[in-house]
């Protein structure tokens, strides 16, 4: 099959897969909480979602984007050293989650619950990570339907008077992560025990994780740094606003995902090439998002939660502008991960959190939503442009 329509063809079926997982989570679960819970109630749940994302996204998908990524000849050992540093991570994760959510007031119960929910999400994100690599992106849609089926079945049992936070979640996630393990080839067979290779594996982890983590504290913790400085109302309002994000990332996402296992293998050939051609590209996607987010931004809202569209209408430009930086540095950072050296990103990152904070929170103290939003839309561009001034220095070397 000619390599084009392949890539066409894999972005489509990804597309479909991360379609069902944005149904799923943002027009099924999501909305039908927020009609149903208190605002304080709609606000834990929310706290929970936007903490485990930063957890999550920076541990577990980035540990399936280097298995992704990695150079290896033993292809057996590469499995065993990530498998070893999955198993780990989980633990982590299930007593940070635990004990930062107790904290935050959950009761102990709900603690425990959505401790285990973030293992398995984690374990989930990183064998689609796999899935990926293989190219098998029919089998994510099968794992995303799966976990739109739990969802589904705990809305109905949330109906019937099962009330608790995380009960359509656990299914969802049982469910997707039973067809994994059914699925993974040899995932009983291979004894864990470390490889020569291990150390060194652990480091670029460790390096990509934190990198990433920088990343994604800013994409998830503007909903977190709202909620003490404008309220449990504003806080649920903006992230109502911010739902077009998440159906952008419909498209993105799934290129994304097709782009690096492609670039992986080095089939678009040189690279000074593709950096080239994909920078001129994400100058038009720049333009076409702006245009289209601020319609589809109002749209969302007033289908999906049309009791936040007064607030979401006053800060729809700075809503549209946050979309569009956000998905056009997702873009240049998968170039950016495969051609640049990746210990720039953690520095990258840290000038992103530290404008972030700034901005958002100078934003809100003078102008509130609107100003927290344009701090916010401002730390997004900033990202954008590191990742640009980095990839194209490194083209005209």
């Amino acid at each position: 099959m000619n390599k084009k329509i392949k890539f066409i063809k894999d972005i489509v079926n990804n597309t479909f897969a991360f379609g069902i997982y944005i149904i799923s989570m943002h027009i099924v679960f999501l909305p039908f909480m927020a009609r149903h819970l208190e605002v304080d109630n709609n606000a834990k749940l929310l706290l929970f979602i936007m903490i485990t994302n930063i957890v999550n996204l920076s541990l577990g998908q980035e540990l399936g984007i280097l298995y992704q990524v990695a150079r290896k000849d033993n292809e057996e050992d590469n499995y065993v050293d990530f498998k070893l540093l999955l198993y780990k991570t989980n633990i982590v994760i299930f007593i940070f989650m635990v004990f930062i959510l107790y904290i935050l007031k959950l009761n102990l119960i709900d603690a425990l619950m959505f401790g285990i929910i973030s293992t398995l999400t984690n374990t989930r994100l990183f064998y689609l990570g796999i899935f990926r690599k293989e190219k098998k992106f029919k089998l994510i849609g099968i794992t995303n339907l799966l976990f739109l089926t739990g969802i589904v079945f705990g809305i109905f049992l949330f109906r019937r008077g099962i009330t608790f936070l995380w009960t359509s979640l656990l299914l969802a996630e049982l469910l997707s992560n039973i067809c994994i393990f059914t699925k993974v080839e040899n995932i009983r067979k291979i004894e864990i025990k470390k490889t020569k290779d291990y150390n060194e594996l652990r480091k670029s982890y460790l390096d990509l994780g934190f990198a990433t983590l920088l990343t994604n504290f800013p994409t998830y913790a503007d909903k977190l740094l709202i909620l003490p400085l404008l309220g449990s109302a504003n806080m649920s309002a903006y992230y109502a606003g911010t739902a077009l994000s998440k159906m952008l990332f419909l498209i993105i996402n799934p290129i994304n995902g097709v782009l690096l296992a492609y670039l992986s293998t080095n089939e678009f050939g040189d690279g000074k090439k593709v950096i080239r051609k994909q920078v001129n590209i994400n100058f038009i996607i720049i333009v076409l998002t702006f245009l289209l987010s601020i319609p589809l931004t109002y749209v969302a809202t007033y289908l999906f939660y049309n009791q936040f569209l007064d607030k979401v209408v006053e800060i729809l430009i700075p809503l549209s502008t946050i979309a569009t930086f956000s998905v056009a540095s997702s873009l240049l950072r998968v170039i950016f991960l495969k051609y640049a050296n990746i210990r720039y990103l953690k520095y990258i990152n840290i000038i992103n959190i530290i404008s972030f904070i700034v901005f958002a929170t100078i934003g809100a103290k003078y102008f509130g939503i609107l100003g927290f939003a344009y701090g916010v839309a401002f730390s997004k561009f900033l990202l954008w442009l590191s990742f640009y001034i980095v990839i194209n220095r490194h083209q005209h070397k």
